[in-house]
């Protein structure tokens, strides 16, 4: 069964979705309809009971209590197993076409004759259970209409049949309440229907937002990531250092600590590239800017400054825990084996210059320049070693 909206622009799915919260809605009235109605038909048992009808008016509130359970029961399986809407819709279909024929069957067909107090309680008692009925079912046109028809239209027909003017009067009343609740059910379910495809149609648009912010978040983290990491060897590059050397020489200042800034220059690499190729240089690149990962901890900041010169950042560090760490890592260089297109590479070494900030400088450039000066007399010294940077801020002069 189709949903009762009469909006068609909306999705499949989201028909499907006001559907099945209709058939949800359905059910979940009945908690109160159901007594409602065991309580309007009781009050007509009592007063017809007293007539010569007992054995039918008992029969007839025992089919009402029959056909309640039987609701009760659909509604207990619905909330058990609520998948299949379409089918648990024919069933309470199914209880409401009951309920309505036993109240127009007691409101036409066996109607008190003589007794105009006992009509009147059939007749209020059918239109109470008939307005009720309508507002609790108001979330499917069809099972509505079908109600207040199969109800009311018995009772108004047996009206208009008793001839005298008083009933035709009672029966245009009656008519003028039909049209009424015609009018108001239709609105009613037009509006809730709206109502239920709005709101799942804005889920629909809040979860693409959220989607898109998503993969919108996705894509400025790679464009971050692309911006501040060198492609060939993953490590940051200038533009992040620049950033993080600044950031944390105001941090080891205010602190009152130590960080160390290291220059690295891999040996003869033009050589290197010269005798073995580029795309071999760039294997050995790559393999120092591992080993460089592996060797030194995640709080420190490893870039490549240019072409074969790398820096790192030894955050909370001195001048001598930095020499030793960096003296380890140009031992696991030069013992390094690295293959290209299955040919093992000569080794490589590496010339480090390391300065310790503040101390030895309190700005990137300065702390930047003390390095590369002790880089400098690494490699006039030898190559393949670690050269610490003099104390002064105001001098180059490095240790020999």
């Amino acid at each position: 069964m189709e949903p009762s909206t009469s909006e068609n622009a909306y999705s499949p799915s989201t028909k499907e979705k006001v559907f099945s919260e209709q058939v949800k809605i359905l059910h979940n009235s009945l908690p109160t309809s159901v007594p409602a109605n065991l309580i309007c038909a009781f009050i007509v048992f009592i007063s017809l009971y007293s007539g010569q009808n007992k054995i039918f008016v008992t029969g007839w509130f025992i089919a009402v209590m029959l056909v309640s359970l039987f609701r009760f029961v659909a509604m207990y399986f619905f909330r058990r197993q609520p998948e299949n809407d379409d089918l648990y819709l024919r069933i309470f279909m199914v209880g409401v076409t009951l309920s309505a024929l036993l109240w127009s069957t007691i409101n036409s067909f066996f109607m008190p004759k003589n007794d105009l107090s006992e009509q009147m309680i059939i007749i209020i008692m059918t239109v109470g259970v008939t307005a009720g009925g309508i507002q609790t079912l108001n979330a499917n046109l069809k099972v509505s209409l079908a109600f207040l028809c199969m109800t009311i239209f018995p009772l108004a027909a047996w009206i208009f049949l008793q001839g005298s003017f008083n009933y035709t009067l009672l029966g245009i009343t009656l008519i003028v309440f039909i049209v009424f609740m015609i009018v108001t059910t239709i609105r009613g379910n037009k509006l809730l229907a709206t109502t239920l495809s709005l709101q799942y149609e804005n889920q629909a648009l809040i979860e693409k937002i959220s989607v898109t912010n998503t993969k919108l978040l996705n894509y400025s983290k790679i464009l971050y990531k692309q911006s501040t990491h060198d492609p060939l060897t993953g490590l940051y590059n200038r533009r992040y250092l620049d950033e993080a050397l600044s950031r944390e020489l105001k941090r080891v200042i205010r602190e009152k600590k130590s960080s160390c800034v290291a220059m690295l220059d891999l040996d003869f690499f033009k050589s290197f590239n010269d005798t073995n190729g580029h795309a071999a240089g760039d294997e050995m690149l790559k393999f120092v800017a591992a080993t460089m990962q592996a060797t030194f901890r995640g709080s420190d900041i490893s870039c490549r400054f240019g072409g074969e010169e790398f820096l790192i950042l030894l955050i909370n560090t001195d001048l001598s825990s930095a020499q030793l760490r960096l003296e380890n890592f140009c031992e696991a260089v030069k013992k390094g084996e690295v293959y290209f297109q299955g040919q093992l590479l000569p080794p490589m070494t590496v010339s480090v210059g390391v300065a310790e900030a503040p101390r030895q400088g309190t700005s990137a450039k300065d702390i930047i320049h003390a390095a590369d000066t002790a880089l400098y007399c690494a490699k006039e010294t030898g190559r393949n070693r670690v050269k610490c940077s003099s104390v002064s801020i105001d001098t180059t002069k490095c240790l020999a």
